[in-house]
């Protein structure tokens, strides 16, 4: 009995240790729209001043994104790893209902909001946030 009791603590405490909060700062961002002519997201505007914070809580059931003047929600409803890309892709809706992918990679250089499936495709957009920071606790 006392080694089932050890055994479940060391499995409790090994979980904790990799459940982490992640943090990803940026001071940027650069939208681009689909172009239906070349078939790829290639509108794209000029990169903006729009400083941001992502949090993804250490049970990965939701994002926060944090800057000067909101605060929104995204809550996490799937996810998918690409090994080829070596990314992770996140379904997300936000807390107004919008859905969104939010796509993040190991030593990705951005992070990415994709939204598609709007009834007109000029309407579908990705938003791109250079990574300033990436940490976790």
């Amino acid at each position: 009995m006392k080694r089932l009791v050890i055994f479940l603590a060391m499995v409790v405490a090994t979980n904790a240790i990799r459940a982490q909060t992640v943090y990803i700062s940026s001071d940027n961002r650069q939208s681009c729209f689909w172009d239906s002519t070349d078939q790829k997201f290639s509108l794209c505007g000029n990169l903006e001043d729009f400083e941001s914070m992502f949090t993804l809580n250490a049970g990965e059931t939701m994002f926060v994104h944090t800057t000067k003047n909101m605060k929104s929600s995204y809550y996490i409803k799937g996810k998918t790893y690409s090994a080829e890309n070596d990314t992770y892709t996140y379904d997300v809706v936000s807390d107004v209902g919008n859905k969104y992918q939010f796509i993040l990679g190991k030593d990705a250089a951005n992070f990415i909001i994709l939204s598609t499936g709007h009834t007109d495709t000029k309407d579908d957009y990705i938003m791109k946030f250079p990574i300033k920071k990436k940490w976790s606790d």
